[in-house]
């Protein structure tokens, strides 16, 4: 229990970290292109993980334990996220410049937290029937986001909404290969340098960034680079160690409100009503269909007694 109340702590970390970042992607493209944004801040997280590694295996004296099978294990794992999370940051980049909403970007993504228990449908993890309705709720107040009708369901909104599709099957690979004996550290490391590989490659086919820009943008590179980055997602491998995927995904899906709040309060951005109860509508299907039915009401049972 102490393990995953930790897991949980780190978790809460991460989501703060994370909603703030929206921001910062936002602004961070005033000066750069999203393939030059996301390039430069994946560089800064994977020459920032390095030494994390080397400080990390060192500490806990696990240098062994990526040898042989579990170094294998460790480079396929990191080389598989790493390209779920290209994918997810591109699709998100893009999805922000054309929506220009940190807020709106916050909720949509969110919705991997409805996804990822769908795809553990595919591994033959039966979720709770409450996910249902929360489909339905959620796919509502997706529709009111994108402004409530079909015409305005656009580029940005179904970027966004891959991206979220994305960065739930990074979820389920971390869950899926981050088995004892693999280091998290070492396995988000490799995360960033396959990601940062994809990431320059793409930029210099399709931009052109300027030292000007860079320069500008700098700030916001760091910040969304070794916070969010390198930081935030060795975070979450190390939080999801000691959590449930599913009550991982509830903590980390705060990330949408603190994304809409830094985004009021740093940016001036603001939402419509149509836009305020879809999001809403959103947290409430994230939110519940994260909650252990079958947990409460087996605690709750006759004979027992509820709270500690």
């Amino acid at each position: 229990m102490k393990k995953q109340l930790r897991g949980s702590l780190v978790l809460l970390v991460t989501a703060i970290i994370w909603g703030v970042a929206f921001v910062g992607q936002n602004e961070g493209m005033k000066y750069l292109g999203p393939f030059s944004f996301n390039a430069i801040r994946m560089i800064f997280a994977a020459f920032a993980m390095i030494p994390t590694a080397f400080i990390s295996l060192k500490i806990s004296g696990s240098y062994d334990a990526v040898r042989g099978k579990n170094l294998k294990r460790t480079v396929i794992g990191g080389i598989l996220c790493g390209t779920f999370l290209f994918c997810a940051s591109t699709a998100q980049q893009l999805g922000i410049k054309i929506t220009e909403s940190s807020g709106k970007a916050g909720f949509i993504t969110s919705l991997y937290i409805i996804i990822v228990p769908l795809i553990g449908l595919l591994l033959r993890r039966r979720p709770h029937t409450v996910l249902w309705p929360c489909v339905a709720v959620a796919t509502a107040g997706f529709w009111l986001i994108c402004g409530g009708t079909d015409s305005h369901v656009g580029t940005g909104e179904l970027l966004l909404l891959a991206c979220a599709l994305f960065f739930s099957l990074q979820i389920t690979a971390i869950d899926l290969l981050l088995r004892p004996g693999i280091d998290p550290v070492c396995m988000s490391t490799v995360q960033f340098i396959t990601c940062a590989g994809f990431m320059t490659v793409a930029m210099f086919i399709t931009e052109k960034p300027t030292s000007e820009g860079i320069v500008a943008a700098l700030p916001w590179l760091l910040y969304v680079g070794l916070l969010s980055g390198a930081l935030g997602y060795t975070l979450q491998m190390i939080g999801q160690k000691d959590c449930p995927p599913t009550v991982a995904s509830l903590i980390m899906s705060l990330e949408s409100v603190v994304a809409a709040l830094s985004g009021w309060a740093i940016s001036g951005e603001k939402l419509g009503r149509s836009e305020l109860i879809g999001c809403g509508l959103v947290f409430t299907a994230v939110v519940v269909s994260q909650i252990p039915f079958g947990s409460l009401k087996k605690k709750n049972a006759p004979g027992q007694t509820g709270g500690q």
